[in-house]
Order: structure tokens, then C-alpha cells, then sequence
């Protein structure tokens, strides 16, 4: 008789989790056949309504100026977007999100973000020279911190802190080279009340 299967380790939700404060914990579908997710995973759900690793974009290629064009707009990689997370480059002008929604460029230009669908529209005071290249950085919405370690193959479901303490160097970013957060997704963990100690 052949038996096929897999075998891991699973974590505890006492290696995340701090006590003396209270936590929510929920239980929240994954992405299924996504790899191994670690303990301390960030976690952000998709536009499908299931779990998937936070994202964090950098240098994310979004258009190329050609020296008359000053409007671009496209959709993002990755969303859900964490308010107030998304930054813009089009050549010398940065853009910068500074009300929900809403950005600013450094040179007057001006812009949106829909933070749901990653939609995204800029228009620079002046245009970008050719072979400029658009680009921008920004993470998905911060939705929690996995309690336990899962194997997405042989699970639909897995626990996370949705509001409380966490451990702050059990944190992680990434499934297949785990980073940890920066101080922006820290001070962006603690606006939805998940506080990194």
C-alpha cells in the first residue's frame, strides 16, 4: 500500500502572540497551493477574500515618459494598498498619497490611488523625458499576522491575530526569503491595532 502525503512542523500561537493584553485571533481561508506559509507571516487579503503574503514593492516598473506625455495611469501589481504607503516616481517629481486617495507631487503635479483595486493616475507638472521610467513602491493591506505555520497544500484555513500584541522578531515578510518589517510597516501595523512589541 502506497501513502502519499506530506509531512511539517506546525507552531504554536504562543510563539507570536504576547500576553497581558488581550488579542483577537480569527481563522481566514489561504490561497491554496501557495507554498508554506512561517509563523509570523503578514498577511493580506486578496481581492478572491483569502490570505495571501504581504507584499512589499520596490522599484515596481508602473510606465516610461516621452517627453510630452505628463499623464499616466495604470493598476498595481499587487492589492489591496495600505493607505498611505504608495510613493510614485515620473522622472524629478515623487508623488506621495496625503489624504486617503489622494496624492500630491513634490513639483505640483497631482494624483490618485484607489486603495481597493490598485488603481492608480498621476499627472506631472511637467512631462518625464523620454525613456524615463514610471516607477513606484508601496505594500498591500496589513490584515494580519499568521499564529502558526501552514502548509497551503494540506491547509484551507489558518489563524491570525487581527488586533493586539505580536512578537516583534518573529515578524515576517515573504514566504521565500523572509525579511522583516521596516518601521514604515510597523507604524502601519499599528493603525490597524496590531501592535509589534
Amino acid at each position: 500500500m502506497t501513502i502519499n502525503g506530506k509531512v511539517y512542523e506546525s507552531s504554536r500561537t504562543e510563539e507570536i502572540v504576547l500576553s497581558g493584553d488581550p488579542v483577537v485571533i480569527l481563522s481566514a481561508p489561504l490561497k491554496a497551493n501557495n507554498g508554506i506559509y512561517p509563523v509570523g507571516l503578514l498577511v493580506t487579503e486578496n481581492a478572491d477574500g483569502v490570505l495571501v503574503p504581504l507584499v512589499k514593492a520596490t522599484g515596481a516598473a508602473l510606465g516610461t515618459g516621452n517627453g510630452s506625455l505628463t499623464a499616466f495611469s495604470g493598476t498595481l501589481a499587487s492589492f489591496p494598498v495600505e493607505p498611505g504607503s504608495i510613493g510614485i516616481t515620473a522622472g524629478a517629481e515623487t508623488f506621495r498619497e496625503v489624504s486617503p486617495g489622494v496624492l500630491a507631487g513634490s513639483a505640483g503635479g497631482s494624483g490618485k490611488i484607489g486603495h481597493i483595486d490598485g488603481k492608480w493616475s498621476i499627472t506631472c507638472a511637467a512631462a518625464p523625458a523620454n525613456g524615463v521610467a514610471i516607477t513606484g513602491g508601496y505594500i498591500t493591506a496589513i490584515d494580519g499576522v499568521l499564529t502558526e505555520t501552514v502548509d497551503t497544500a494540506l491547509q484551507a484555513s489558518g489563524n491570525i491575530v487581527h488586533f493586539g500584541q505580536v512578537r516583534k522578531d518573529a515578524l515576517k515578510i515573504g514566504i521565500a526569503n523572509p525579511a522583516q518589517p521596516d518601521a514604515a510597516m510597523i507604524k502601519a501595523m499599528i493603525r490597524r491595532r496590531i501592535y509589534a512589541r
